[in-house]
């Protein structure tokens, strides 16, 4: 493992490349940053830069991307061979890897990436990607020309996957979201599968979805879809068709969704989560059907949520909290953390 990390270390020393290596505080760790991170259902993956990809967590079905046979990995280790990363996007069990000409490499559940092993394959597509959305178990690419590799529709200018649903925004500006809806979370009514143009929500500046319910980001964050634990956000548990305000956000500059729960990111970097906030204190099946702070996480640069944990990328290198069954937080350990703990890359 010493000797797989001399070329991704050795990244902090070149021009351009904007790596930060910094003390992992116990002699033997080091902690870094991530221009990105991705989590699935029990794995996690950061794109470092310059275009190098780590993972650490559930191995069961390959998600790490090595080829070993381990069932897990509690520290960060690379997906060999793999460089010239851009975008990271992760499914339940599997991840996918947007390099900058357009390719896409996946890797884990066979089921989701179709390929004939676990292993790093490429994702038959028909012209270069230059957008991943990764359901449950569809991985879906936005191609140049605005068409995609998982639908007929055209002109789209974004694109964002839930569990099963996918939603798109075109570039007339109207959104439609497609795939099985259990309350609303298409805009269609529960048992139906029919593309449906969401009302009110117009050029988003982006989507994203969780298991059941969706949201956009414009002047304000809106959501619909599914709402028994506050995902909505509205301050109510009541599931709606058509989105509706998630109210108490301002300056919102990102937001993400994953299971029952969404997030927005501040122009200052704040995050403040709603829904099923388990990650935020596994102790407590919380429940917050408004944002509330994620507490003691400072500003951060980027942010990933998994099923039943997060990581974001902060000042100080790559923190998680939440459940660590499988070793999905990173800090060499599978004990479940109420506060953000910083993934521990092995020393060099």
């Amino acid at each position: 493992m010493r000797g797989a990390w001399l070329g991704l270390i050795a990244c902090a020393a070149l021009a351009g490349c904007r790596t930060r290596l910094l003390d992992g505080g116990d002699g033997g760790s080091t902690v870094m940053q991530a221009a990105a991170l991705s989590a699935g259902v029990g794995h996690t993956c950061a794109l470092l830069d310059g275009g190098a990809v780590a993972c650490w967590g559930d191995n069961s079905l390959g998600q790490l991307g090595d080829g070993s046979k381990v069932f897990f990995r509690s520290a960060p280790g690379p997906v060999p061979s793999l460089s010239g990363v851009v975008e990271l996007a992760a499914g339940d069990n599997y991840t996918c890897a947007r390099r900058g000409d357009g390719s896409v490499i996946c890797w884990g559940d066979r089921a989701a990436t179709g390929a004939a092993d676990a292993g790093p394959s490429p994702l038959p597509l028909r012209g270069p990607a230059v957008q991943l959305a990764l359901s449950e178990t569809q991985a879906c690419a936005r191609l140049a020309d605005g068409t995609t590799n998982c639908s007929s529709d055209t002109r789209l200018a974004l694109l964002a996957a839930g569990e099963h649903h996918f939603c798109g925004a075109f570039t007339d500006g109207h959104v439609r979201c497609w795939g099985p809806s259990a309350c609303g979370e298409t805009g269609a009514p529960p048992a139906t599968s029919d593309p449906t143009t969401i009302p009110g929500v117009i050029a988003p500046r982006a989507l994203a979805l969780g298991s059941e319910h969706s949201c956009a980001l414009g002047a304000e964050v809106r959501c619909w879809g599914c709402n028994a634990n506050g995902q909505l956000g509205d301050g109510s548990e009541k599931d709606s068709l058509t989105p509706v305000t998630v109210t108490g956000l301002a300056d919102v500059a990102a937001i993400a969704a994953r299971w029952e729960r969404s997030c927005a990111i501040g122009t200052d970097g704040i995050v403040r989560c709603w829904g099923k906030l388990d990650p935020v204190d596994p102790s407590n099946d919380t429940q917050h059907p408004t944002p509330v702070l994620v507490p003691n996480l400072g500003p951060i640069t980027s942010l990933a949520l998994g099923r039943e944990h997060a990581c974001a990328t902060t000042a100080s290198g790559i923190v998680c909290w939440g459940h660590n069954d499988h070793g999905q937080l990173g800090d060499g350990t599978t004990t479940s953390r109420e506060q953000p703990a910083p993934v521990k890359f092995p020393a060099p």
